[in-house]
């Protein structure tokens, strides 16, 4: 073997494990399965946990609208 095969690893090795960092930092997760009767905690924060609406009553107009355009039953807003 060459005499930097293990730093020529090690340099691999950081490399795919920064990279398949990358990818899941960059994707999206994935659909959530539905089926009926099933109940989903569903919550919101903006990047980096920032604020995503302006106020409390911003936060119910949107969950109203998202609550009847999905046809869901909000159990606590």
């Amino acid at each position: 073997m060459p005499e930097n095969f293990t730093w020529v690893m090690g340099v691999r090795s950081r490399l795919v494990s920064t990279l398949a960092f990358i990818y899941r930092s960059a994707h999206a997760r994935p659909l959530r399965i539905e089926f009926p009767g099933a109940v989903y905690h569903v919550m919101s924060h903006g990047d980096r946990r920032e604020k995503v609406f302006d106020d409390n009553d911003d936060r119910k107009t949107f969950l109203a609208e998202v609550v009847e355009r999905l046809n869901w039953l909000c159990h606590a807003c």
